[in-house]
C-alpha cells in the first residue's frame, strides 16, 4: 500500500522516468553545458522534445538559484549519472521505510548515497518531481506525488514490494 505505482512500470519506462527526473534535478548544470555532444545521449534517452521542454520549463527564481549545480561527467557516462540522481529523487519521495527495500528491488542501491544531498535541497526536489511527473504523463498518471501521512499508513505489517 505504501509502494508508489510507478514501481510496477516496465524497466524501460522506469529508466526513462528516472532520467527525466534527473534532467529536471540537474537542469541548471545542463543548461550551462555548451557541448551538445555531451548532452546528446540524454536527448536520445528521453526524446529531443522532452529534453528541450525540461530545460526550458519555467522555475521559481528563488528555487533555481539554490538548485544543485554539479559538474557533468563525459557523454559516455552522463545517462547513468543523471539517471542515478533521478532514482535518488524518486526514492526520496517514498516513505522512508520503503526507500532501501525499493532500491534493492530495483537495483538502485547506489542512489541511496545521494539521498542526503536531495534532502538538503528539499524545495528544489519537490519542484523537480512535480515538473518531471507532469512531463511524463503516462507514468505520472499512475504516481502518487505525496508520501502517505501517518493517518494513511496501515497498522498491520507492510506488504512486501512486488517484483517488476
Amino acid at each position: 500500500m505504501q509502494c508508489p505505482l510507478w514501481v510496477a512500470s516496465p524497466a524501460p519506462a522506469l529508466d526513462t522516468l528516472s532520467t527525466l527526473v534527473g534532467i529536471y534535478w540537474l537542469k541548471a548544470s545542463l543548461k550551462a553545458c555548451i557541448d551538445g555532444r555531451q548532452l546528446a545521449p540524454l536527448s536520445l534517452r528521453v526524446g529531443a522534445g522532452a529534453f528541450r521542454a525540461a530545460l526550458e520549463a519555467p522555475d521559481t527564481p528563488e528555487l533555481l538559484v539554490r538548485a544543485p549545480r554539479p559538474l557533468l561527467p563525459p557523454a559516455h557516462t552522463i545517462v547513468s549519472y543523471v539517471g542515478a540522481w533521478g532514482q535518488a529523487l524518486l526514492l526520496w519521495d517514498c516513505v522512508r521505510g520503503l526507500q532501501e527495500c525499493l532500491a534493492r528491488q530495483l537495483g538502485w542501491s547506489p542512489s541511496l548515497d545521494l539521498l542526503p544531498t536531495v534532502g538538503s535541497h528539499s524545495a528544489w526536489a519537490q519542484s523537480t518531481l512535480q515538473q518531471a511527473h507532469a512531463a511524463a504523463p503516462s507514468v505520472a498518471a499512475q504516481t502518487s506525488m505525496t508520501p502517505p501521512t501517518a493517518a494513511d499508513t496501515p497498522t498491520s505489517a507492510p506488504m512486501p514490494a512486488t517484483s517488476r
